[in-house]
């Protein structure tokens, strides 16, 4: 693959190109490597890595089941094929991190989590 200038077209083209040189990195176990905003012009373009052990995603999910019983939440899927991933505890108004079922991920208020992902006691809301 040539690049002569930077395009949003064939950054993602790059992106997957990257992402599949992290996957296969030998020696390094229990990374997992991820790729985060890339900002571009014309000439140069910044990417953001992140990194997270292997011991970081049990206590996400640990984390998780403690926010879902801390708020009465029934599951961690919806009807639609929504799924909370996680909690930002810096995010007020959206604190709830859902990924819906084309892979995006948006920030849920917690009237809108309990709507979706239902709540132990039967209501919508408190």
């Amino acid at each position: 693959m040539k690049i002569e200038t930077f395009t949003k077209s064939n950054l993602v083209n790059l992106r997957k190109e990257i992402n599949a040189a992290l996957a296969g990195i030998d020696g390094i176990d229990g990374v997992k490597f991820e790729l985060g905003t890339m900002r571009f012009d014309l000439t140069e373009c910044s990417v953001t890595l992140k990194m997270t052990s292997a011991g970081d995603a049990e206590k996400k999910g640990a984390d998780l089941d403690g926010i879902i019983k801390r708020y009465d939440l029934a599951s961690k899927t919806g009807a639609k094929g929504e799924t909370l991933i996680g909690y930002n505890r810096s995010a007020r108004r959206f604190p709830f991190q859902v990924t819906k079922a084309d892979g995006k991920t948006y920030g849920y208020s917690l009237e809108l989590a309990r709507g979706t992902f239902g709540t132990v006691w039967g209501g919508t809301s408190k």
